[in-house]
């Protein structure tokens, strides 16, 4: 029975020790393995995910694009709509002024004085200014008669002479530049 016993013993504990070398092996050759696959799948889904950040954000910015090209082609229409019914006022105060036998100056400062009071939009407003950069008719009593050729934007540039400019060598236009609404606070 001992001997029973001591095959057992040896037969048991040989099972065990090549389960054990068994595990040990598939162990350490799975789990570095694994490790490994995992690793590239967690790379190639970033990839993935990153990619589609991208091409999202690439559409956001065509769709963002695409608003301001809208928004601004909406703006020079409104704008288009108050020049031409200034440019309408001018003409009805300029007919009058004959009628009434005013002289051409005074005519003249009648529409600019009328001018004035041309506000429309969030703060928007019509401004003259002669060639010479001498702004002849502002809603803002600051820059009303004021000689704004040396002007400057926070940028140091020049505001009246560079579009007046744009306009001799242009003509008819839409030139942005930076300046303030009424009621702001803040300076050119």
């Amino acid at each position: 029975m001992l001997l029973k016993h001591k095959l057992s013993r040896v037969f048991f504990s040989s099972i065990v020790t090549i389960l054990l070398a068994l595990f040990a092996v598939i162990y350490f050759y799975s789990v570095p393995l694994i490790n490994k696959k995992v690793y590239e799948t967690e790379r190639n889904s970033s990839r993935m995910v990153l990619n589609n950040v991208v091409d999202l954000a690439n559409k956001m910015n065509l769709s963002l694009v695409a608003y301001q090209r809208e928004a601004l082609d909406s703006h020079k229409r409104n704008m288009k709509s108050v020049i031409d019914l200034a440019e309408a006022y001018v003409t009805n105060v300029l007919a009058e002024s004959r009628l009434n036998k005013l002289t051409s100056q005074q005519a003249y400062a009648k529409v600019y004085e009328g001018l004035r009071s041309f506000t429309y939009g969030n703060g928007n407003y019509i401004w003259i200014a002669d060639q010479q950069s001498t702004i002849l008719s502002h809603p803002d009593s600051h820059f009303y008669g004021m000689d704004a050729s040396d002007l400057r934007d926070a940028n140091g540039e020049l505001v009246f002479p560079t579009v007046i400019l744009k306009a001799r060598l242009q003509g008819a236009g839409f030139y942005q530049y930076p300046w303030r609404r009424l009621g702001e606070s803040t300076d050119v």
